[in-house]
């Protein structure tokens, strides 16, 4: 029986890397190894307390730089160290490419370090990943924190231009046509749903076909990553699943309503146009010349308030 890489990618706030690995500890019964990459976390007291709480909990831990390439197996933990923030793509591919080179990993679970588990759930997502034939990604349901209410972005269509469109010109504001089309309820345990597109937050796919497919792309640096996974899976026959008899809590979905920072926003559209003109289906030149106004109108809004903010500051 293959091991099951854990990857775990942090950016500050050692706390949340903490919690989350101590979770997994209180709850997993799989043999797994921990692959911990600080994404060139701007504090070195982040990177300080992430390896003392290492040690306190598993004893030792090998802390390598972003360009160390394993000999052998990979001990139950690893820190990644990297000397830059090179965004989340390519910051999770630092750690697949160490899962790669380890013969003991069969498969690889993606975890935000704002996530939590609440029960042994890697067991049935190995097995789910067994038995579903076309299965790419698979992902428990997600909750909000302290269980309140699932997260929705765990189970996603693939949205069109046009709806894309609709929510830069609305400032982000989902109108509940759009959201309908988007997002699809998904109830606790009822078994297995086939969806186009999951949650990064917690998603286990097998080692080999992440890369057969090239990993995450590295052409974009935050957002979206789910959606061009979701494509490069559905262009080899693979589909994506939400196993909704096991949960854990992904935390960062109780602050998704909160205003947007400029920095983030622009990180989301560059995505977003790099999906588009790279995997949307059906593009045309008239749909990508829409989405790009109707971006640009929404960073302008966002741009001139952050300014008119700062000044009554």
């Amino acid at each position: 029986m293959g091991q099951v890489a854990i990857i775990i990618l942090q950016y500050g706030n050692a706390d949340a890397t903490i919690d989350c690995i101590s979770s997994v500890i209180k709850y997993n019964t799989y043999k797994v190894k921990f692959i911990v990459v600080d994404n060139g976390s701007p504090e070195e007291s982040d990177r300080v307390q992430l390896s003392d709480a290492v040690r306190r909990l598993f004893g030792s831990v090998i802390e390598v730089d972003d360009q160390y390439i394993p000999d052998a197996p990979l001990p139950q933990v690893t820190i990644v160290k990297s000397a830059v923030n090179d965004g989340y793509a390519r910051g999770n591919n630092k750690g697949l490419r160490l899962a790669y080179a380890d013969g003991d990993i069969d498969q690889v679970l993606i975890l935000n370090n704002d996530t939590l588990f609440v029960e042994d759930i890697i067991p049935k997502l190995v097995a789910d990943i067994n038995t579903l034939h076309d299965a790419a990604l698979v992902t428990p349901l997600l909750y909000k924190k302290d269980l309140q209410g699932v997260d929705v972005n765990c189970a996603r269509n693939y949205n069109s231009m046009r709806d894309s469109a609709i929510v830069n010109m609305l400032l982000t504001y989902c109108p509940a046509s759009v959201y309908r089309r988007c997002y699809i309820p998904v109830s606790p345990s009822t078994g297995i749903h086939k969806v186009s597109i999951v949650s990064g937050s917690c998603m286990m796919c097998r080692k080999d076909l992440f890369e057969s497919v090239g990993g995450f792309d590295p052409g974009t640096f935050l957002y979206w990553e789910e959606n061009i996974l979701a494509e490069k899976f559905k262009r080899i026959g693979k589909r994506n699943y939400v196993d909704t008899d096991i949960k854990c809590i992904h935390l960062g979905a109780s602050t998704t309503r909160r205003v947007k920072s400029y920095k983030i926003l622009r990180h989301s559209i560059d995505s977003q146009l790099y999906f588009a003109r790279n995997y949307w289906p059906a593009r045309t030149s008239f749909k990508l010349a829409a989405l790009k106004l109707s971006a640009s109108w929404l960073l302008l809004v966002f741009a001139v308030h952050d300014r008119l903010f700062k000044r009554k500051k």
